[in-house]
């Protein structure tokens, strides 16, 4: 997440920040990253999940795939 971004990068986004009026996260690990290098942020930091349900059947494949592991 937020840890493998360059300090170039980090500081890119803190000065564009400056002029944004929420910062979307796609879940609390993402925003907690994010926090580590911009935690005078917080307030404009929200969390939007992902509405779609995955079924617990794939949710058990998904590390496997993430890897590029072949099942």
């Amino acid at each position: 997440m937020a840890e493998r971004k360059s300090f170039r990068i980090k500081g890119l986004d803190i000065a564009l920040n400056l002029r944004t009026d929420a910062i979307v996260a796609v879940s609390k690990k993402v925003r907690e990253s994010l926090l580590h290098y911009q935690p005078f942020y917080s307030y404009k930091i929200q969390v939007i999940p992902n509405g779609v349900i995955v079924p617990e059947e794939i949710r058990e494949l998904l590390p496997a795939l993430v890897r590029g592991v072949e099942l």
